[in-house]
């Protein structure tokens, strides 16, 4: 593949972000960050270098998330002149509405929810979502939603999930029938696909997407992303996770064995100690999650 000049300067500037760091830790993450992007271009020839580096975030913003786990100060990103006076009439425009339009605020309440320990801010009950650590901004709109039903094999059957940035629910549901509840700020034009056997749903072109997916037991479910965050609840199925940036949320079921495998390489696992989730049995589901920056949380 022929070297991107978006892409090497995107690595430049991460380069000279991480310039705390010795040499070798620069080198090892930036071909970490660029093996990445290069992966995810030849499993999929319809998704763009420039697709990719807007899904991570400025190259600070990625570089912080090093340093600070390393122990350094972070950098501050740059913040263009025009993105700023721009924000600040954006800001005023919305004060000036919320000044006629108070009597309706009480849809929205709380109007300001400040979570300092998380490094999370929502505005108008949610409808604004910013956190701080991930360097995103989260607007709730209902606007398109996409829900489907997939028939599954009696016993088993697979699932291959694909995103950029998402908020990903799983939940474990009777019979043979994989549900999912869906909505993105942006219209879904791809459809499901089955290949090899296996179901295929791909939302690597959505800029956002917000899922909720009742799985069938025993069911495969590969989910590969890059910025996100994904819960399971007691899970009676198996479940491959890979994402680059985000926090993986698990509820084992009381009732079932497990086979687990976890590992973050930038982040913090919860411990999973207790002997039924790491059975040796048969009949045991397999749950395997692997984060590059990230937390592997335990919900009871």
């Amino acid at each position: 593949m022929n070297t991107n000049p978006k892409l090497e300067s995107y690595l430049s500037r991460l380069d000279r972000a991480l310039a705390p760091l010795p040499l070798s830790d620069r080198a090892e993450i930036v071909l970490e960050i660029k093996s990445h992007i290069l992966s995810a271009l030849e499993r999929d020839s319809g998704q763009s270098v420039e697709g990719l580096i807007a899904a991570l975030g400025e190259p600070e913003v990625v570089a912080n998330r090093y340093l600070m786990e390393r122990g350094k100060a972070p950098v501050k990103p740059p913040i263009s002149p025009v993105v700023k006076w721009l924000v600040m009439g954006v800001l005023g425009t919305i004060a000036l509405i919320l000044l006629f339009v108070g009597t309706l605020l009480w849809k929205f309440s709380p109007l300001l929810q400040v979570d300092e320990q998380g490094g999370r801010v929502r505005i108008l009950g949610g409808l604004i979502d910013i956190d701080e650590k991930s360097g995103q901004t989260k607007i709730s709109r209902d606007a398109h939603r996409f829900d489907g039903t997939h028939a599954l094999p009696a016993k088993g059957g697979k699932i291959e999930l694909r995103f950029i940035n998402g908020e990903m629910e799983f939940a474990s549901a009777a019979g043979a029938t994989l549900t999912w509840n869906c909505r993105s700020r942006a219209k879904m034009d791809e459809k499901p696909q089955v290949v090899d056997g296996a179901l295929i749903l791909d939302f690597s072109k959505l800029k956002d997407v917000h899922c909720n997916f009742s799985v069938p037991q025993d069911a495969e479910v590969q989910v590969k992303g890059v910025n996100g965050d994904v819960q399971v609840h007691e899970p009676k199925f198996h479940l491959e996770l890979r994402l680059v940036n985000g926090d993986f949320q698990i509820a084992p079921a009381n009732d079932a064995q497990y086979r687990m495998d976890f590992g973050v390489m930038n982040g913090v696992v919860d411990s999973f100690e207790s002997p039924n989730f790491h059975s040796s049995e048969a009949k045991a589901f397999r749950l395997t999650a692997h984060l590059t920056n990230g937390r592997i949380k335990r919900e009871e």
